[in-house]
Formats: structure tokens, sequence, C-alpha cells
């Protein structure tokens, strides 16, 4: 293969690629707030924002049908472990309970299910 073959070959590639690219998702502004603050617990490299958002809509949904707070923990470490990554720390999950509810489900009455943990 000669030269100008080899660099149109390239380009052909980038173009391609640039093409067939995912769009990035667009993301409301409480999910944006909530990788927000994820990123600062969990910075990168960590998993993509898409779970991380599943996590926190998990979290909500579990607060949403009345169980405590370390009901949502505990399905998000589970649901995070299956993924095989890094594990996190306990205070890590515990952040991504509480942003979810601040940021995903402000509906959910946190402090009260975070009460109803600790008896």
């Amino acid at each position: 293969m000669n030269k100008n073959s080899l660099v149109w070959a390239t380009v052909a590639a980038l173009v391609g690629a640039t093409v067939c690219a995912p769009q990035a998702a667009a993301y409301t502004p409480e999910e944006q707030q909530f990788l927000v603050a994820i990123n600062q617990v969990i910075p990168p490299p960590r998993l993509v924002d898409a779970v991380f958002l599943k996590l926190g809509y998990q979290a909500c949904a579990i607060m949403r049908s009345g169980q405590d707070t370390n009901a949502a923990k505990r399905a998000v470490w589970e649901t995070y472990d299956t993924y095989g990554y890094l594990p996190l720390a306990g205070a890590q999950v515990g952040s991504i309970v509480h942003e979810a509810a601040d940021e995903l489900c402000p509906d959910v009455d946190y402090w009260g299910l975070y009460r109803q943990s600790q008896s």
C-alpha cells in the first residue's frame, strides 16, 4: 500500500468512526446535578454515567416503595457488584443513595427513611 492510500484509508476510518460514534446522552438538569455530585465522591476512572443513573433510580424506586435507606444501599451495592468493577466504599454507596434522593427523587422523605433505618 502506498503512502497516499494509507493516508486516505486513515482519513476514511476517522470519518467513519466520527459518524458512527454514539451521541452523548441528553441528561435532565437533575440528572446532571446527580452526576456532578457522584463525580466528586467517585472520581474517574469509574463506570459510565448511565450506570450511576441506573443505580440512583434504583435507590429512588426502593425508597418510594417505603423501604428504608439501608435497603436502598444494599440494593445499590449488590447491583454495582454485578458489574465486576472496583468495589465501592460504604460511604460512596451512601452518597449514591443520598444524592439520588436529593436530585433524582426529591419527593422521597429521605430523612424519614434514614431515621427508620436507624431504629
